[in-house]
C-alpha cells in the first residue's frame, strides 16, 4: 500500500502542478486576449482614423483638382491675354515706329524751316537796315525838295529883277541915245545867289523809286512777322509732339513690364502645376 500511496501523492502533485500550470495559462489567455482586444480597439482606431485620413486626402485631393483645372483655366486665359497684349504691343511698336519716323521727318522739315527762316530773318534784318538807309535818304529828299522851293524862290526873284533890270535899261537908252554903252548900275548885293540843285523830276523820280521800295519792305516786314508767327507755332507743335513721344515710350515700357510679370506668373504656375 505505501507504494501506492506515494503513487497517488505524486499523481495529486503532478495534478496539482497540471492544475497550476493550466491557471497559469488561463490567466496567459485571458491576459493575450485582452492584449488582443486592445490591438483590435487600437486597429480599429487607426483604420476609422486612416479611413478619415483617406477621406481628407480625398477632398485635398479634389479640392487640388479643382484648384489645378482652375490654374489652367487661368493660365490659359493669361496666356491669351499675353498673346492679345503681344500682339498689341507689337502693333504699338509699329505705330511708334511709324510716328517716330513721322516725327524725324517732320522734325528735319522743322528743321530746314527753321534754318530758312533764320535765313530769311537775316535778310528782312539786312532789308530793315535798308529801311533805315532810305529813311535817311527820304530825310535828304525832304531837304533837297526845301532847296529846290528854295532856289525857285530865289530864281523866281531873279527874273523879275531882270525884267525890271531890262525895262530901266529900255528907258534909259530912250532918255539918252548918244551915250548907249553907258554902263547900267546893277547892284549885286540884291542878286540871291543859289546852290545848284538837282532837277524837280530827278528828285521826284528819287522820291516815288524810294516810296515804292519802303512799301515793299514793309510788306516784306509783315511777311517776315507772319513767318516769325509760323515758327513759335511750328516749335509749339514740336514740343507737343516730342511730349508725346516721351509718353508713348513710357508706355511702352510699363507694357513690357507688364509681359515681364504675366511671363514671369506662367512660369510660377507651371512649375506649382509641376510640384502638385
Amino acid at each position: 500500500n505505501m507504494p501506492l500511496l506515494e503513487e497517488i501523492n505524486s499523481l495529486k502533485q503532478a495534478l496539482h502542478r497540471e492544475q497550476q500550470a493550466s491557471e497559469e495559462a488561463d490567466v496567459k489567455m485571458r491576459m493575450n486576449k485582452r492584449e488582443l482586444e486592445l490591438v483590435n480597439e487600437q486597429l480599429k482606431k487607426l483604420k476609422e482614423k486612416n479611413d478619415s485620413l483617406v477621406a481628407s486626402h480625398l477632398q485635398e485631393l479634389t479640392v487640388v483638382n479643382q484648384k489645378v483645372q482652375h490654374l489652367e483655366r487661368e493660365l490659359v486665359r493669361v496666356l491669351k491675354d499675353h498673346d492679345a497684349s503681344l500682339s498689341e504691343l507689337k502693333s504699338a511698336r509699329a505705330a511708334d515706329a511709324s510716328a517716330l519716323d513721322g516725327l524725324r521727318e517732320e522734325n528735319a522739315v522743322l528743321k530746314e524751316e527753321c534754318r530758312t527762316l533764320r535765313s530769311s530773318l537775316n535778310e528782312q534784318v539786312f532789308e530793315r537796315q535798308s529801311i533805315v538807309e532810305l529813311t535817311v535818304q527820304m530825310d535828304e529828299n525832304e531837304s533837297l525838295k526845301s532847296s529846290l522851293v528854295e532856289a525857285r524862290q530865289r530864281l523866281e526873284h531873279v527874273q523879275s529883277f531882270e525884267v525890271l533890270s531890262q525895262a530901266q535899261v529900255n528907258k534909259d537908252l530912250k532918255r539918252s541915245d548918244s551915250d548907249p554903252f553907258e554902263e547900267f548900275p546893277l547892284n549885286n548885293a540884291q542878286i540871291a545867289s543859289f546852290s545848284l540843285t538837282p532837277p524837280p523830276n530827278v528828285v521826284t523820280a528819287q522820291y516815288e523809286m524810294s516810296m515804292r521800295k519802303i512799301s515793299f519792305l514793309e510788306q516784306e516786314a509783315m511777311r517776315c512777322a507772319q513767318l516769325e508767327e509760323q515758327v513759335r507755332q511750328l516749335e509749339k507743335a514740336l514740343q507737343v509732339l516730342t511730349t508725346q513721344y516721351n509718353e508713348l515710350l513710357e508706355v511702352d515700357g510699363e507694357r513690357l513690364e507688364r509681359i515681364e510679370e504675366l511671363e514671369h506668373d506662367v512660369i510660377d504656375l507651371r512649375q506649382l502645376m509641376k510640384e502638385q
